[in-house]
């Protein structure tokens, strides 16, 4: 199967083996030796990327990684400093992985949708924020960014939508709401 993607071919076989070295040297990845462990270094690592310490905030998110490849957060956490430097294909790169080991993880998608954005593929940058908006977290922010990349490309009435759908999910929503202001006014 030439066009197949396996886990292999997706990750590399270095990841499968860090993989396969962990669960014997730790146990089973829901030991607790691995979640406290990662844990604390991807604390450290906010820490640090708190302190504006993002080389050593990157190391502690490797570190996390090597101790519990599994574990989504640092991947999200490391990919922040990416998009941070304007290094949005190794952000991307980071998303990607924590979408895959958490599909539910609205952080993971609506960065990686930002960056897919950013990096001129907004047809999914849509569907991955779609996708969040679904999740129910972030959703009236993610209908909002909807609406934007919509309007972006020229579907104003879709754009529309997206807006009043967000502005539904948080009467709050000032964003949303300036922005349907504003493509009425362009409308009129």
């Amino acid at each position: 199967m030439r066009g197949m993607i396996t886990i292999p071919r997706l990750f590399g076989m270095a990841f499968i083996m860090l993989l396969i070295v962990n669960f014997i040297v730790l146990g089973p990845p829901w030991h607790d030796e691995w979640r406290g462990k990662a844990r604390g270094l991807n604390n450290y690592g906010l820490a640090l990327q708190n302190q504006a310490r993002m080389e050593e905030a990157k190391k502690a998110y490797i570190a996390a990684i090597r101790k519990k490849p599994g574990y989504s957060h640092p991947y999200i956490n490391i990919g922040t400093i990416f998009e941070a430097e304007k290094d949005f294909e190794k952000a991307k790169r980071f998303y990607r992985v924590a979408v895959f080991l958490n599909p539910r993880s609205s952080a993971a998608r609506y960065n990686l949708a930002n960056c897919l954005f950013y990096t001129g593929h907004a047809d999914e940058a849509v569907r991955e924020f779609r996708i969040v908006a679904g999740l129910g977290k972030d959703r009236a922010a993610a209908l909002n960014n909807v609406g934007y990349i919509l309007n972006h490309q020229g579907k104003k009435r879709e754009a529309v939508q997206a807006f009043m759908q967000a502005v539904a999910a948080d009467k709050n929503n000032w964003e949303a709401r300036e922005n349907l202001k504003i493509l009425a006014r362009i409308q009129s």
